[in-house]
């Protein structure tokens, strides 16, 4: 069956167990949404979960896909997804083994106990596949295509990601999706950048509308430091790199700084239980800020958010000291980065 993401990301609360074959984008906004989605039902329903990642051939399919089917331990409920599954789309030119193929097959027979997705970078799925045209007749399986985003779903994400938090008039939700054009997750960072910047009131104006919502200009920090704090080192160092040179160097590390600091606050056992709000008042922050750090910090340990800091304070000094000229610091910063990671993340 073919669904949109928007419907995707209601499928979980029609019934946990589902599996999703997601297509049509090299990145993976899309995947993050979806687990975002899938914890928030997981919160909603009073249990307790996990997201198991794999990536695809590097663990076999029919090692990941075991997974799904295995009874956790501790009867915990887990999301099993497996990345870079392009050996369904058009795209990839091999021959798939007879045991991939055979767990493939268990997916269609079968409905799996846990949920899962197959995330690809495929444009297209390859329908000349006896596997693919099994997973696209399976009930249970949701063919998630990322390629044609109607205005309409558009315009129920922007809904959806808005929340109470954020109010704007119909001509400013307009303005919004032209500006964003057909990126999601240009949509989705344009959101939560007016969300911080309204913070207690929920409103703007259309000045600073106009002012702080990308459109077609090149990339903006707050993009940056997200895929910074989600491992995406790539994807940061391309976004610095397309910046204008008459960016600020010392505003972005104090931006890195700030974001990486709220999330060893975060971290720290003191501050664990403590609600958004109350965590938001001690640190001088918007509630939905401390919220995504949380979320974050799921991804970032506080020793990685100690080293950061370290780091940032390191370059800071060294190009004020005269010892290293300011483009070149965050050049190497970031190839260290790329170096520890690899450039693929």
């Amino acid at each position: 069956m073919d669904v949109s993401l928007s419907q995707a990301l209601h499928g979980f609360k029609d019934g946990v167990r589902t599996v999703m074959v997601v297509y049509g984008s090299t990145d993976r906004f899309a995947l993050h949404l979806l687990e975002r989605a899938w914890r928030e039902q997981m919160e909603v329903i009073g249990e307790r979960g996990e997201c198991v990642h794999y990536d695809w051939p590097e663990t076999s399919l029919r090692q990941a896909i075991q997974e799904a089917y295995s009874g956790s331990l501790f009867g915990e409920r887990m999301l099993v997804s497996i990345r870079g599954v392009d050996c369904l789309t058009t795209g990839y030119k091999g021959k798939l083994s007879e045991g991939e193929g055979a767990a493939l097959q268990a997916v269609v027979d079968e409905m799996p106990e846990h949920p899962m997705i197959f995330y690809t970078s495929g444009e297209k799925l390859d329908e000349r596949r006896k596997i693919v045209k099994a997973l696209q007749a399976a009930s249970h399986v949701r063919m998630v295509s990322l390629t044609k985003q109607s205005e309409d779903d558009r315009r129920v994400l922007l809904e959806r990601w808005m929340g109470r938090d954020l109010i704007l008039t119909v001509p400013q939700r307009q303005e919004v999706l032209r500006r964003t054009q057909g990126s999601l997750g240009g949509l989705y960072n344009e959101v939560e950048k007016l969300k911080l910047f309204a913070h207690s009131s929920g409103r703007i104006s259309d000045d600073d509308l106009a002012m702080l919502v990308a459109g077609d200009s090149p990339p903006d920090v707050f993009s940056l430091i997200r895929s910074l704090v989600n491992g995406d080192i790539a994807s940061a160092y391309t976004q610095y790199k397309a910046m204008p040179a008459t960016e600020s160097t010392f505003g972005l590390l104090a931006l890195i700084a700030r974001q990486f600091r709220l999330i060893a606050i975060v971290h720290d056992k003191a501050h664990r239980a403590m609600s958004d709000a109350r965590l938001a008042g001690i640190t001088g922050v918007h509630p939905y800020a401390v919220k995504m750090a949380r979320e974050q910090s799921r991804k970032t340990s506080i020793h990685s958010c100690l080293r950061f800091l370290g780091e940032v304070g390191e370059i800071e000094y060294a190009i004020k000291s005269g010892r290293i000229q300011e483009h070149l610091a965050m050049d190497l910063f970031f190839m260290k980065r790329l170096g520890e990671h690899g450039p693929a993340i």
